[in-house]
């Protein structure tokens, strides 16, 4: 699969969760009028720019992005998600990491899709833990133990 044009080779890489959403775009313009607080609550700083259709697309990500983390049993908050787009105009997620089990050995991976149609935004991530090797592993938690 193709990630920011690098291919994410399955055999490396664990399946983690799957997700997807839909958004009325006049509904989510209306209830961001209504309530400015679900703005903040929503959105990074960099993500507010946008106009409103592209938000529409961002929550969609971001709602699937929660999807496929909390079947992992990794939940996060949507401010904790970023949703950007490469110089080709491919979405990607980053997420911060600090609200994750210490337990995760791999390296968290997305595979993201946006798509609009008339009044409506959809979205679906793939999330993916890339595999490391058992010494990999734990050359890692060593590092996290000595240098905390």
């Amino acid at each position: 699969m193709k990630k920011f044009g690098l291919v994410i080779n399955p055999s490396k890489a664990n399946f983690l969760g799957i997700g997807i959403d839909v958004v009325h775009i006049p509904t989510f313009e209306r209830s961001l009028e209504n309530s400015p607080g679900l703005f903040l609550r929503i959105f990074t700083n960099s993500e507010m720019s946008r106009d409103v259709t592209s938000l529409a697309g961002n929550f969609a990500v971001k709602e699937a992005a929660i999807k496929s983390l909390g079947q992992a049993g990794m939940p996060v908050d949507f401010r904790n998600i970023f949703v950007g787009r490469n110089d080709s105009g491919i979405p990607f997620i980053e997420v911060n990491a600090q609200n994750f089990r210490d337990d995760k050995s791999g390296r968290l991976s997305f595979s993201t899709s946006i798509s609009h149609h008339a009044e409506y935004a959809i979205a679906i991530v793939v999330c993916f833990e890339e595999k490391t090797s058992r010494l990999s592993a734990i050359k890692n938690l060593l590092v996290r133990t000595l240098f905390r």
